[in-house]
């Protein structure tokens, strides 16, 4: 029988094993009394014809019907000894599972069930369980991770705290170095309250507690809108903003003279129609938008590249911002997504922030490329940084122009 066999297949050839014995036993018994009574019938005749004539057969049934006996007793012990050695061997797996089961605990949740081949129950729950431990084991990771990441981030404001309240007490200070102290001890505080803040909100997107509400949206349009709401920060730092759509092996420049932010036909809009939770991907469209500014120079340029299809991604629509500020350190661009992760680059930066003003809990902690990429990921979508060849540096946001239904909690 085959490894993989299936639990049904299994039972059913263990039923069939048992029933074949057990009618070939009934067969040989039904037999052997059909035996016996003609040779009965044959003495009887015997005897009303005479004696002597034939010897009785007696003797010759009663050893028949013990042998019929020692075959039916022979093939009830066949019968049972293949339906032990059968579900031995369907309940093999179970075993080797249990062991396994029993061997993964809260510090070996790397463990996994061995998968056989074959597409049968057993494979398809080992793969379920599987599953399942991946994501307890994501869930611990992270929460490991997130107690890291606080407690560095938390023992240097703590320290600093500390260290002024002690300089306090350890003599006499005017009302205002009294006010000075707490002012700074208050700001560290909004700080740290911001920094929890943000970590619970990157929690419950990895954790999914975040319900995501999709709808169908016009891509150009949110992107439109979100860079106007945003205008006067441009203003400030006298930043334009450049439109190029690529389509049919060409591109479309759209700029603006008297303005930040040029108008796009509504024609363009209707090419980039997907699916968005549109709360939480403007967050990430900020972010995306936040770094640009960081490294924009004053009087610089951000550039939006639209396009309705990617080549090698069929189905994919994306878009690309992309700033003419500095470009990005080569040991820097496999980083530029980890949490808490901070280019010196933004050190240089003496202006305001667009997450001073839309993203306060992102901002200075290295958090913002972070979420970003989780709203991405939430919408099927794929993220990437790189320098241009043209000098700066830009992100590259891919979105399915259909989104695929997932189970609940993926």
């Amino acid at each position: 029988m085959a490894k993989n066999s299936s639990i049904k297949t299994n039972l059913i050839l263990v039923s069939v094993g048992i029933t074949a014995a057990l009618m070939f036993a009934l067969y040989l018994g039904a037999a052997g009394w059909y035996i016996s009574d003609q040779h009965q019938r044959m003495n009887d005749l015997v005897t009303l014809g005479g004696t002597g004539f034939f010897k009785p057969l007696d003797g010759s049934s009663t050893q028949f019907l013990l042998i019929a006996g020692i075959f039916f007793l022979i093939s009830v012990g066949i019968s049972g000894v293949s339906a032990v050695f059968l579900m031995t061997r369907i309940l093999k797996p179970v075993r080797k599972m249990s062991a396994t089961m029993t061997r993964i605990s809260e510090g070996k949740l790397n463990t996994r069930l061995e998968l056989l081949p074959g597409n049968d129950e057993f494979s398809t729950l080992a793969t379920t369980f599987n599953t399942a431990l991946d994501r307890i084991e994501n869930a611990a990771r992270f929460q490991d991770q997130l107690v890291s990441d606080l407690s560095h981030q938390l023992r240097t404001p703590l320290t600093s705290m500390r260290g002024m309240v002690e300089v306090a007490m350890l003599k006499e200070h005017s009302k205002e170095e009294y006010q000075a102290i707490l002012e700074s001890n208050l700001a560290e505080i909004d700080r740290i309250t911001s920094l929890v803040n943000t970590m619970l909100s990157l929690a419950k997107l990895d954790g999914h507690a975040e319900r995501m509400n999709y709808t169908r949206t016009d891509l150009v349009g949110l992107l439109d809108e979100t860079i106007r709401e945003l205008e006067p920060l441009w203003d400030a730092k006298a930043i334009h903003f450049l439109y190029r759509i690529f389509q049919n092996q060409g591109m479309v420049e759209y700029r603006a003279d008297d303005t930040a932010v040029p108008q796009i036909p509504a024609r363009i809009s209707n090419l980039f129609l997907v699916d968005l939770d549109q709360f939480h991907f403007k967050q990430a469209v900020i972010n995306v938008l936040d770094n640009a500014y960081k490294y924009s120079p004053h009087g610089g340029q951000i550039s939006i590249e639209l396009y309705p299809e990617i080549v090698g991604e069929p189905g994919f629509c994306g878009f690309v911002v992309m700033n003419n500020g500095p470009a990005i350190a080569s040991a820097t661009l496999p980083h530029m997504f980890a949490r808490f992760f901070q280019n010196d680059i933004l050190h240089h930066q003496t202006e305001g922030s667009l997450s001073e003003t839309v993203s306060e809990s992102a901002r200075g902690f290295g958090l913002g490329l972070s979420i970003c990429r989780r709203i991405v990921e939430m919408h099927q979508g794929k993220i990437r940084a790189f320098n241009p060849v043209t000098g700066g540096a830009a992100f590259e946001i891919l979105l399915p122009l259909e989104r695929q239904a997932v189970q609940e909690g993926e």
